[in-house]
C-alpha cells in the first residue's frame, strides 16, 4: 500500500461515513476515525482521523491522514496539522531553511509533500519530521476543519461535529 501514497495524497477523496466521536474509558482525548474513499470507493486502509482533548477546548487537536500496512497495522500518518497545539514542533536542521532549527511553537502543518521529498522512506513509516507554521487564521474549530477539507483535498470534513468538549476541572 505504501507506494501507493503519492495517489493517496493527489486524490481528491470523500469520507465513506458520518464519523462520531469515541473516548476509550477515562483517556482525556477523544478520537474520530474515518474511511477514505476515492473515485467512490473504499480504500482499504486509507483512513482520516481527529483527536481533541476534551478538557481543553478549541485547543489542541491533531487531524491526520493515515495508512495502515502490513508493518504499520495500526495505522501511520502521510499528513498532520495540529491545531493550537499543546507543545512546539522544531525540524532540527531540515526542512524550509526558514524553519531550521526554530520551536514552532502555534499551528503547523506536517506536509506530505514537504516529507516526502525530504525522505520518501521515513513518510512510509509515518514519520513526519519536518513542519511548516500556518499563518492563516483560524480561532475555531470549523474554521479547522474547512483548512483540513480543502489542504488534505477530503470532501465532507466541514460536516464534522464539534468534539464533546468540557469545562469541568479535573
Amino acid at each position: 500500500m505504501s507506494g501507493d501514497l503519492e495517489h493517496f495524497w493527489r486524490s481528491k477523496k470523500e469520507m465513506s461515513i458520518e464519523p462520531d466521536w469515541r473516548r476509550r474509558g477515562q483517556d482525556e482525548y477523544v478520537r474520530l476515525v474515518c474511511p477514505l474513499d476515492i473515485d467512490g470507493v473504499t480504500v482499504e486502509g486509507l483512513r482520516f482521523t481527529v483527536s481533541a482533548h476534551i478538557y481543553t477546548p478549541d485547543r489542541w487537536v491533531t487531524f491526520q491522514m493515515e495508512y495502515e500496512s502490513l508493518e504499520y497495522p495500526r495505522g501511520a500518518p502521510m499528513v498532520r496539522f495540529e491545531w493550537r497545539p499543546k507543545s512546539p514542533h522544531n525540524n532540527k536542521n531540515i526542512g524550509p531553511k526558514e524553519f531550521r532549527m526554530i520551536d514552532q511553537t502555534g499551528t503547523h502543518l506536517h506536509g506530505f509533500e514537504e516529507n516526502w521529498n525530504h525522505s520518501s522512506s521515513a513518510v512510509r513509516k509515518g514519520l513526519l519530521p519536518i513542519s511548516v507554521p500556518v499563518t492563516q487564521s483560524m480561532e475555531t474549530f470549523k474554521e479547522a476543519l474547512a483548512f483540513v477539507e480543502k489542504t488534505f483535498k477530503i470532501k465532507g470534513v466541514s460536516g464534522i461535529p464539534t468534539p464533546p468538549w468540557t469545562n469541568k476541572m479535573l
